[in-house]
């Protein structure tokens, strides 16, 4: 068994409540590149790496400006996919795992659910007085990474396309030429605007954190003030009726980078 398998194995056992992603080599490839895709699960910006495991993943695919492209990796391989960038412009990867589920002990699913901002859950929680159960949760997760060669206009119908996941984050302008404000997006439940959910941003090498909750169209508008690579995310979650689980939560996640070409 590959090593990379392994750890794959060993990091799933601790995959609930920690920030999930797609960190590609390169966020401006150039055509012809191939371009590897790792997925990471950690704290922060700091994770550790899934190897390729089909069984956890019902989508792994990308669009470019021809249309679809095709996501490669065998089972085990670390980076996990790897893409062809076969034309010039702007590049959408996306990866929907499968349903998984975890039992997280008391005082650590209470701190998830202040961190992620499910302000809504705990305080159900606390009117049924529920705060010392363990959280039993099924979770899904959906990570979308976004490239752009140098040089190319820039696409934002692309960066802007929806893979139809449960809950998706979109960026509405390019992340490259920023405006006054920030970077708006929308956050997408079901593929309807999902208001009052909190968007953060990560970057590495910093302690603070961006945030802003959505309005009613489920816009925010984070205020990224530093070049380079950064992290979004958002979580949602419901309450569910079942002898596996009490809530199901949904994790979307998005990279990009500012820096220009």
């Amino acid at each position: 068994m590959k090593k990379a398998l392994l750890v794959a194995l060993l990091v799933c056992q601790t995959c609930s409540a920690h920030e999930f992603w797609i960190e590609p080599s390169s966020y401006r490839p150039a055509p012809g590149d191939t371009l590897s895709l790792r997925l990471l699960v950690g704290v922060g910006v700091v994770g550790d790496a899934l190897a390729n495991i089909p069984e956890w993943y019902t989508r792994f695919e990308a669009r470019g400006p021809e249309g679809p492209g095709k996501v490669e990796g065998d089972l085990g391989d670390e980076p996990a996919g790897r893409l062809r960038i076969s034309a010039a412009g702007t590049w959408l990867v996306g990866y929907q795992s499968t349903i998984r589920r975890a039992e997280i002990p008391v005082a650590k699913f209470n701190t998830y659910l202040h961190d992620a901002g499910l302000d809504r859950i705990a305080k159900l929680r606390a009117e049924r007085g529920h705060q010392q159960r363990v959280g039993r949760e099924a979770y899904t997760r959906f990570a979308k990474t976004l490239v752009h060669t140098p040089g190319a206009p820039f696409n934002p119908e692309m960066a802007g396309a929806r893979f139809g996941f449960e809950l998706e984050i979109v960026p509405l302008a390019d992340p490259r030429a920023l405006e006054d404000g920030g970077l708006p997006v929308q956050l997408l439940f079901r593929g309807a605007p999902l208001a009052g959910a909190l968007v953060i941003a990560l970057q590495k090498d910093r302690k603070d954190r961006i945030e802003q909750r959505t309005d009613q169209q489920g816009r925010a508008v984070l205020a990224l003030d530093g070049p380079g690579p950064w992290l979004l995310n958002a979580v949602h979650m419901l309450e569910v009726e079942g002898t596996l689980a009490d809530w199901e939560s949904y994790w979307a996640s998005l990279t990009l980078s500012l820096t220009t070409d």
